[in-house]
């Protein structure tokens, strides 16, 4: 939808119930809403006289539900701009004038992670360097006085791993004190620090690794030749020293013996590892393969997927190439239960990041995962099958992806669902909508045929999620209809959705706060400014086996990844 219609249409009924609900639950939707869709542009706002977004969202700041607050504080910083960077510093540490604002003597620890993700945010995102400096300074603060502190810890680090300063190659000196050191080396030299202090919360330490990558990788502009080629030279020396650091971690004696940080480690290893036969790339290759064969389980698995992600990246039929393929191929089929479905999808991303690279589909690779899936394997390899073959777009498997619509597990079939969606395999419409249509409880099934249907463009999509949103009887079938319309292209699910949260009725049904709640939630990711999940950041490459309950909470939600 135009800049227009948002902010003259969608956001002034997010304000009204914003304004007039008492639900929680639409409370919340509102104004996490309202975060992912921001300020109007200043044009726009000046001819309309439009209201302040940001004024909307500071009053709930000091809401009794810890719920809202939190939500609250989170959209502050989905806004994106660096006025709010001393507010959300002063939440995160606990200290200032905010107790006040928030209402209460002290400042709860899920809230004060939030408020870290929401600086994290603006620094990924602003494009001012004193900006992100800030965010950047009270971030490493945070980690460093609450090395102990899991949630705080995982907040700060995972924020500062997307938060880039320039490069100064002048560290590296050798006398260059770290109180000396500025833009990026001194992120990761205190990361790496906190990350040997054994007194320091796994948890977060498990996050540092995959942090370092990223701060390392990043392109950052520089000014003439001289200085780009001092930047590369840093960059390699930083590269280097810690793709040293992370294969010592996964080795199998000496290495680092909490399983959190080995996973960490061997994801991190996944992006910074090139392709060379020689020097410490392939000492980590070698690292790697050894924990993919003699791990445990949750790592050796992780391993297997750096694999993958190494023989993607790999020039096609060099010794690198030929070498991972074999060794993922034979773990697919030959392998231990346990790492079949992990060399599976490793095999997947392998051929998703061949493609991206430009590189030919291995039609091997293709034959031997299609093979496992209609092999009628656990559900575990059919799930991982089916989402290989759909990174892979291997379109001459898609007649074993439909038929694995009808039977069997109801999370496979979900996968094949999405694996067939992936490839843009129209003839699975029908079906789709046939899963779509039936009232029966399964619903990750319903969830992953409802966002099939919407990545395919289905033209009938939007009535049927209306309809579903509106007399949804279960709250997984309002889940479902969510995540369907985050994904739909459709134009008129904008006034649909608009219809669900400003009506009270649908037909004979009346239609709930529950149900507007996810309209609500709806609109703000079909109108938000990028394209995907607003914590898709977040989530990637995160240590899920240690990741503390801010950060995700499989039982009882309320972490920042189950925020929808």
């Amino acid at each position: 939808p135009s800049d227009a219609t948002i902010h003259t249409t969608v956001v002034p009924l997010l304000l009204e119930r914003l304004g007039s609900t008492r639900d929680l639950d639409l409370l919340a939707s509102c104004l996490l809403s309202l975060g992912k869709i921001g300020e109007p542009p200043a044009d726009l706002a000046a001819a309309q006289d439009l209201t302040s977004i940001a004024d909307a969202i500071l009053p709930h700041l000091g809401q009794a539900n810890q719920g809202v607050r939190d939500l609250a504080v989170l959209s502050l910083g989905l806004l994106g701009e660096g006025r709010h960077v001393p507010l959300l510093a002063s939440i995160a540490l606990d200290e200032g004038d905010e107790r006040r604002a928030l209402k209460s003597r002290s400042i709860d620890r899920r809230t004060r992670s939030f408020a870290a993700y929401a600086l994290g945010h603006i620094g990924a995102t602003t494009t001012r360097r004193s900006e992100r400096a800030l965010v950047v300074h009270e971030l490493l603060r945070l980690a460093d006085e609450e090395r102990d502190d899991a949630d705080m810890l995982a907040a700060a680090v995972i924020s500062l791993g997307w938060s880039p300063l320039p490069f100064e190659p002048r560290a590296l000196d050798d006398d260059a004190e770290t109180s000396d050191k500025l833009g990026r080396e001194k992120a990761i030299e205190l990361l790496s620090e906190i990350l040997d202090d054994p007194r320091a919360d796994e948890r977060g330490r498990a996050q540092i690794p995959v942090a370092i990558a990223r701060l390392i990788l990043f392109d950052s502009p520089t000014g003439d030749a001289d200085e780009a080629a001092d930047v590369s030279r840093l960059r390699e020396h930083l590269r280097t020293a810690a793709i040293e650091r992370f294969a010592a971690a996964i080795a199998k004696r000496g290495g680092a013996r909490q399983p959190g940080i080995r996973e960490g480690a061997a994801q991190a290893l996944g992006l910074l590892v090139a392709d060379r036969r020689e020097g410490v790339d392939a000492k980590a290759r070698e690292a790697l393969l050894a924990l993919a064969s003699e791990g445990q389980d949750g790592e050796a698995g992780l391993g297997l997927v750096a694999l993958g992600r190494l023989a993607g990246r790999a020039a096609p039929g060099s010794a690198t190439s030929n070498e991972l393929g074999t060794a993922l191929r034979t773990t697919a089929v030959q392998g231990p239960a346990m790492r079949r479905p992990w060399a599976l999808l490793a095999l997947g991303v392998a051929a998703d990041r061949a493609a991206a690279a430009g590189t030919p589909p291995q039609y091997g690779t293709r034959a031997l995962v299609a093979k496992r899936l209609v092999d009628a394997p656990p559900p575990s390899e059919r799930s991982a099958a089916a989402i290989s073959l759909g990174l892979a777009s291997a379109d001459e498997a898609k007649e074993a992806l439909m038929k694995g619509l009808d039977s069997g597990d109801f999370w496979a079939r979900g996968l094949h669902a999405l694996g067939l969606a992936r490839m843009g395999a129209d003839a699975a419409v029908p079906p789709l909508r046939d899963i779509v249509a039936v009232d029966i409880y399964r619903p990750y099934l319903l969830r992953d045929a409802a966002t099939a249907l919407a990545l395919l463009g289905d033209d009938l999509l939007v009535d049927l999620l209306t309809f579903r949103l509106a007399i949804a009887r279960f709250m997984p079938q309002r889940v479902a209809a969510l995540l369907a319309f985050a994904w739909t292209d459709d134009p008129s699910s904008i006034e649909a959705l608009l219809f669900v949260l400003r009506e009270d009725r649908m037909s004979r049904r009346s239609i709930d706060d529950a149900s507007r709640a996810f309209a609500a939630t709806a609109l703000g990711a079909l109108c938000g400014r990028t394209a995907l999940p607003w914590n898709t950041r977040i989530a990637l490459d995160v240590t899920w086996s240690v990741a503390p309950p801010s950060l995700t909470n499989r039982r009882g939600g309320g972490g920042v990844l189950d925020v929808l």
